[in-house]
């Protein structure tokens, strides 16, 4: 570390020096770097840090640095990220600073600094990882001033986990069992943002009911809870009451009456009844008629609906609380009306809907007017806004109404009879509002190198009437407007047909095409296109075929044409020049497609000439990599790779290979052996030509009819019309054969019956003869000596030394043990295994074969 200080300090200093140079006539200020060393931070929390570090100056520098930190997230320093530091007061070359607003839990690098100005020397680079956030901690819970339905619960926030608390309360529940704690996805009490104490009072508890709470407060890394604590409810002590049955009922009103009432030994603030048609048990939450009278606890209640189920409850209120009698019920009776459905709203235009409802009205009733009322504004209108009246007669409702584009509108059918005013569920609708054209996504076609044909359509007019279209484009701009470059199209329709001329070469544009009507200008998705760009060609994978003595074949590849037509094409070369040119020996070629092909004629023999292929068009000629190319001379050919494939003791096989024709046919091939002549010609008399009957370069031959281990010298040979040439020579010894080496038979022993059984045999050595005939040779006698003249033989296939051979005995004695032998035969001779197989054939009833008539 303090080689790397040095080093820093020391480039830091010769920047220094060059700078001084630099104003040497300006007579400015020597300064040198401090020694600067960066420390450990301290004070470390979640987003703050104090740095510090030591900064002793150079003793020869007259001018002071400024002494700083930089910080990142990145351990790249740079003067971006610096902070000011505080000197030490006790004047002992230590700076610190403090560094705010850091994240929490997360790695920071930093190095104290001197800068001159215009130079800046780093110390070494330290790091550090500030406190990780956690969720809030909290204290324990408490719960005092227990009422019947409420307590006053505390806590204690003891860290705020380094986030802001953005929420806090407490969670309680009916306590059930040990271990069962709630959470904040129970019932739950918040305590107030701005609330100095972390208290609050929960509310609608069940009275005589054990409950267990905890504190919890949230942050950004998520909830911490509290110790938690249970707390009992004190005894009800609200109203008792008794409620009658009603009575004189009718369809809009009935009279209610309490017959009992206990205060529990509290005063009564205030009392009346609650009703719904839809809760079974109503509270003051529902409807509700409020007495004034202390001493008269009944009721009239009045503005029913007609034929509809009510539940009554009575009700008092005490300091307590709001006690409830029992419930009861009861149905109003029915009254005569026009019921009509909610509104059915068809074939909506911009400025026109059609309405539609049914009414129905007891046969008694008479209808004296109806119709649609109708609002933008009112959800429920009625008769004293807009409405519509129609024909008292009909018995379902129907009107067109004229209305404004593009609003929503709330519509109720009514009917007026001799009772009052009836209307039907609200219903809702909104006219169909004009919008700006949709287009689709136009497409490109006849794109040369300054044009192109651009083709789209109108698909929808957004209900209005089109008065223009047209495209608009640019080279830079990904979403183009009519700000940009554009063409309007003027014809008729919906089709968009437009040609976009004096466009730049090579170059991608981006287009839409476009449309407006009232409602403003609609655009289609980008179309992106790129006009052409032609270049030279290209011409590659030049290759050579058919070379001889003064002519050859040259073909290359025009991989591309560069975009335009090709107007010559040839091959350039020299044996001087290292790139030839078309200023250098030149033939046309012909091009195939894209394949380019040339004869060349004249050259001389056995001479390396420089090769190129080139094609031309508009843009220029352009040249293949160049190629050697190397003109062959004939001469005699050459034989190598000399060898004998087989050796036996009466025959050899032969082997050669043509390494080169010496560029003309080979008329004769074969191979000269000899006794005597260990490098034999065919010029030599001592010797045997075999000439061999294959046209390929590798070509064979047989020796036949050879001594045994004799010693031949043996070389290949091959003519063309210049000469012949010899391989180099080799010799062998035929080898000595002997009578083949059998191996002992196996037999199978689920093959055994009473007259059969299968045996197997194999050679081990052929004797260096081929293998003729193999088999058996099987007695029931153990003294017999195995030869052709005792015992049985039986011939078996096939005879490849090299394969297993079996076959089957037959017409054997039954209950009698067999020696059993292989034999094999060669020209040599015949021999048989050394070793035998046994086996006993089965026990059966005799047969005539069996028990022969002995020989007199």
């Amino acid at each position: 570390m303090k080689i790397k200080q040095f080093l820093k300090q020391t480039l830091w200093f010769v920047l220094f020096l060059l700078l001084i140079a630099g104003c040497e006539e300006d007579h400015e200020p020597m300064v040198y770097p401090p020694t600067l060393v960066t420390s450990q931070p301290t004070g470390l929390t979640r987003f703050e840090a104090i740095l510090t570090g030591t900064a002793v100056k150079n003793p020869a520098s007259v001018a002071e640095c400024k002494i700083g930190f930089l910080v990142s997230e990145s351990s790249t320093l740079t003067l971006e990220n610096a902070v000011e530091a505080v000197a030490s007061t006790e004047n002992n070359n230590q700076y610190s600073a403090v560094i705010e607003g850091l994240q929490s839990g997360k790695t920071y690098y930093y190095c104290i600094y001197a800068s001159s100005g215009t130079s800046i020397a780093k110390g070494d680079v330290q790091e550090f990882q500030t406190l990780s956030s956690v969720p809030p901690v909290l204290g324990s819970t408490t719960a005092s001033e227990t009422t019947e339905n409420s307590v006053l619960l505390g806590g204690e926030l003891r860290d705020n986990g380094g986030h802001d608390v953005t929420e806090r309360g407490f969670c309680y529940k009916i306590y059930t069992k040990e271990g069962d704690e709630p959470t904040e996805y129970d019932k739950k009490v918040k305590v107030a943002k701005d609330a100095k104490a972390f208290t609050v009072t929960a509310t609608e508890l069940k009275p005589q009911t054990t409950y267990i709470v905890r504190s919890y407060a949230v942050n950004q890394k998520g909830t911490g809870y509290g110790t938690s604590t249970t707390f009992i409810t004190q005894e009800e002590k609200k109203p008792r009451i008794v409620c009658e049955a009603a009575t004189e009922v009718s369809a809009t009103t009935a009279h209610l009456t309490v017959s009992n009432v206990d205060d529990c030994g509290f005063e009564i603030t205030e009392r009346g009844f609650c009703f719904s048609i839809e809760n079974p048990t109503p509270t003051t939450d529902n409807l509700k008629e409020t007495l004034e009278e202390e001493d008269d606890f009944r009721i009239t209640l009045e503005a029913l609906s007609e034929n509809t189920t009510y539940y009554v409850r009575a009700y008092a209120v005490n300091e307590k609380g709001t006690g409830y009698s029992n419930a009861i019920e009861f149905t109003t009776q029915k009254l005569q009306k026009a019921t009509l459905g909610q509104p059915q709203i068809t074939d909506i235009t911009y400025t026109t809907a059609k309405v539609s409802a049914t009414r129905d009205v007891p046969a008694e009733t008479e209808v004296t007017e109806q119709g649609f009322c109708y609002s933008k504004l009112s959800t429920h209108p009625g008769i004293d806004g807009d409405h519509v009246t129609l024909s008292k007669d009909q018995t379902t409702l129907s009107a067109t109404l004229t209305l404004d584009e593009g609003t929503r509108y709330y519509i109720t059918a009514y009917a007026i009879t001799r009772d009052g005013t009836y209307y039907s569920a609200a219903a809702q609708f909104s006219t169909s509002q004009t919008k700006t054209p949709t287009l689709e996504k136009p497409v490109a076609g006849g794109i040369d190198e300054t044009f192109a044909t651009i083709t789209g359509q109108v698909t929808n007019n957004g209900g209005a009437d089109i008065d223009e279209k047209g495209i608009c484009w640019s080279d830079a701009l990904h979403a183009p407007t009519v700000g940009n470059l554009k063409l309007e199209d003027s014809s008729e329709g919906s089709n968009i047909n437009l040609r976009l001329t004096d466009l730049k070469a090579g170059t991608q544009y981006y287009v839409r095409a476009y449309a407006h009507n009232k409602n403003g200008y609609a655009y289609s998705e980008t179309m992106e296109f790129t006009t052409k760009q032609t270049y030279k060609p290209t011409v590659e994978a030049l290759s050579f075929s058919n070379i001889f003595e003064t002519t050859a074949q040259v073909t290359a590849e025009v991989s591309s044409d560069g975009g335009t037509p090709i107007t010559g094409q040839g091959v350039c070369y020299s044996t001087t020049t290292s790139t030839p040119t078309l200023d250098d020996s030149n033939v046309i070629a012909t091009l195939n497609g894209t394949t380019l092909s040339a004869n060349l004629d004249g050259l001389e023999k056995g001479t390396t000439y420089h090769v190129r292929a080139y094609a031309e068009n508009k843009n220029g000629i352009s040249y293949s990599p160049v190629r050697d190319l190397k003109t062959i001379r004939n001469s005699e050919p050459t034989v190598a790779a000399l060898q004998t494939t087989v050796i036996g003791d009466d025959h050899a096989t032969l082997q050669a290979t043509i390494a080169s024709n010496g560029g003309l046919e080979i008329t004769e091939r074969g191979f000269i052996y000899s006794q005597t002549i260990a490098s034999p010609t065919l010029d030599d008399e001592e010797i045997t030509i075999l000439k061999s009957t294959d046209k390929t370069d590798i070509f064979s031959a047989s020796m036949k009819g050879l001594p045994y281990t004799t010693l031949y010298y043996v070389r290949a040979y091959a003519r063309n019309s210049i000469g012949v040439a010899y391989s180099s020579p080799i010799y062998f010894t035929t080898i000595t054969s002997y009578v083949p080496s059998p191996n002992a038979p196996s037999v199978a022993t689920e093959s055994i019956t009473a007259h059969e059984a299968i045996v197997t045999g194999s050679i081990a050595n052929d004797g260096g003869a081929e293998v003729t005939e193999t088999g058996f040779w099987y007695s029931p006698n153990a003294t017999s000596e195995a030869s052709e003249k005792n015992g049985i033989m039986v011939k078996a296939s096939p005879t490849d030394a090299n394969a297993e051979f079996s076959c089957k005995l037959e017409k054997l004695g039954t209950y009698t043990y067999y020696y059993v032998r292989t034999y094999a035969r060669n020209k040599n001779g015949i021999a048989f295994s050394s070793s035998y197989a046994t086996f006993t054939t089965l026990q059966a009833d005799p047969d005539a074969g069996d028990n022969p008539t002995p020989d007199i």
